[in-house]
């Protein structure tokens, strides 16, 4: 954790004290759990999550997951990845009401930070 407050998985706080820590992967823990919505917010280590669960995903086809999307961390190689997996949409917010607006390029998503929702493919997302 750095003097703001901040800590990530991630090397992005030079000054940070460093810990060593057991990470598992999410399909290791939750094999046989029936979880359908994730609420993330793991400081730039979303996609590396996403990427140890996609046996879960693959065997749980009604998952959801809230994420932050923040241009620090993310790159369009990472956008890609989850948009073969997901639709992507902005989570916006207006008078108590959640609007989704669906995503479907980098240049959208690029330059911002917001939270997202990732839900899973249907057949006619193209």
């Amino acid at each position: 954790m750095n003097e703001d407050g901040l800590a990530s998985l991630l090397n992005t706080y030079e000054k940070s004290p460093h810990f060593e820590v057991e990470v598992k992967k999410f399909d290791d823990i939750f094999r046989n759990e029936n979880i359908d919505l994730i609420k993330m917010d793991v400081e730039g280590s979303e996609i590396r999550i996403i990427r140890g669960m996609l046996q879960y995903l693959h065997d749980h086809k009604n998952v959801e997951i809230i994420m932050e999307w923040n241009p620090t961390y993310r790159n369009e190689e990472d956008f890609i990845f989850i948009s073969k997996i997901f639709d992507v949409y902005y989570m916006l917010y207006n008078n108590n009401k959640t609007i989704l607006i669906k995503i479907k390029d980098y240049e959208n998503v690029s330059f911002a930070f917001f939270n997202m929702i990732l839900k899973p493919k249907t057949v006619d997302s193209n």
